[in-house]
């Protein structure tokens, strides 16, 4: 890798350095842009979680049941995004607790 490194760099059309870096001071606004907003729906689903957690049950919901977010949540290493694309994705077989569908959603 060192002889690599000692070699005689590229040759670059006159120009070439200057636009590259122009291109790259041109798409850093963007990234900054695309960083915060992601930034931004993360701590949103993490609150969407959270308060889907504290919430009681609906008259609907039988009681006895577990919350399925409390039970999402509490798996280790799961993070955000599980969560929230399980109860996206399965939302209708969650709601109508077909386990059969969920079951094959998974595999």
């Amino acid at each position: 890798m060192l002889e690599e490194l000692k070699k005689q760099p590229l040759r670059l059309a006159p120009g070439a350095e200057e636009a590259a870096s122009e291109q790259a001071l041109l798409l850093l606004p963007r990234l900054r842009l695309a960083h915060e907003q992601r930034t931004q729906v993360a701590k949103r689903i993490q609150q969407m979680l959270r308060e889907m957690s504290a919430a009681e049950p609906t008259e609907k919901a039988d009681k006895r049941e577990h919350s399925d977010v409390k039970i999402l949540l509490s798996l280790p290493g799961v993070g955000r995004v599980v969560p929230a694309t399980v109860l996206a994705e399965a939302s209708g077989p969650l709601r109508e607790r077909d386990y059969q569908a969920c079951g094959a959603m998974g595999a």
